[in-house]
């Protein structure tokens, strides 16, 4: 048992011997200083999925590190406190929002991939006939090994399907062909918000890639300044994220309309179709949620710096 300022918890000597050490220090820097050299060796996941390589997050370090953040609550003013709360549940929220929209996803997806169609037609025919409708006769549709990875290249104009899907004959497969081919007309036909997106990929790759060392480093040694330019990798993740929406629904709109125009997918079959491209387009939902949240937590971490 381990008791501090009122708080006690069933920790492990190990744990119990952290919180200790942390909670004797006198200054945040001087805690997040008193194990420099296991800090930078975790591998700490973001709301976006975004992670600082390193070995295994080790849980007892990690428990007691958040024992020791709730801990010192109790030391704090009242203002420091709310925006200490706040931060903490902005954090909270787009973890569950996380993992609630890939639970949703992957269990419609799995239940709707054991679901066959009727007319036997194929996710990569699905996608070939559904371009061909659109006039689209240059865009090449591959198997790609892995799941739940389908994608369409405007670069290289390339449909890329899991094998699963290229070769299954589910409702799940035949939904997120089409949705992908539908991805290649917007393409050919310059839907705005597609060529939005495709204007940000680059600045986003960028801020993707060193968000995490930014975070980590201005979080874990007090920087503000790094934290101010985590909050900028943010808002641009943020507005690709709220960018991307209306280039997922507007495709799986269009995946409905043609399966069901071309009389690939009957009437009856569509709900399966539909659950299936719903669930997917709430992961997108999320991730915007998340990043959002995340940027509102950086405000409020940075707020309470400042």
């Amino acid at each position: 048992m381990w008791s501090r300022k009122g708080v006690c918890l069933q920790l492990s000597p190990r744990q119990s011997e952290i919180c200790d050490n942390l909670g004797n220090l006198r200054s945040p820097t001087e805690r997040f200083s008193c194990y420099p050299w296991r800090l930078l060796n975790l591998e700490v996941h973001f709301g976006c999925g975004f992670a600082v390589p390193g070995r295994t997050l080790e849980l007892n370090l990690l428990s007691a590190c958040i024992t020791c953040k709730f801990t010192y609550l109790f030391n704090l003013g009242d203002s420091d406190k709310t925006m200490i709360l706040y931060s903490i549940f902005f954090f909270v929220i787009a973890i569950i929002v996380g993992i609630w929209a890939h639970l949703k996803f992957t269990t419609t997806y799995n239940h709707f991939a054991q679901v066959p169609s009727r007319s036997g037609i194929t996710g990569r025919d699905a996608a070939h006939f559904v371009m061909q409708k659109a006039g689209i006769q240059d865009v090449e549709i591959v198997p790609i090994p892995g799941r739940m990875i389908d994608h369409y290249d405007p670069i290289k104009k390339r449909l890329a399907l899991s094998e699963e899907n290229y070769a299954g004959t589910s409702l799940a497969a035949l939904g997120v062909a089409a949705h992908e081919a539908g991805h290649a007309i917007q393409h050919a036909v310059g839907y705005q918000a597609l060529q939005l997106r495709t204007s940000l990929v680059p600045i986003t790759n960028i801020a993707s890639k060193y968000l995490h060392y930014i975070i980590l480093g201005g979080i874990a040694f007090q920087i503000l300044g790094l934290i101010k330019l985590g909050i900028l990798c943010y808002v641009v993740l943020t507005v690709f994220q709220l960018v991307t929406l209306p280039v997922e629904f507007d495709a799986s709109r269009r995946a409905k309309l043609e399966l069901s125009g071309l009389g690939i997918i009957a009437a009856d079959e569509m709900p399966g179709v539909t659950k299936t491209l719903n669930a997917a387009g709430l992961t997108y939902v999320a991730a915007f949620i998340a990043s959002l949240a995340n940027l509102i937590y950086l405000i409020l971490v940075a707020r309470g710096r400042g």
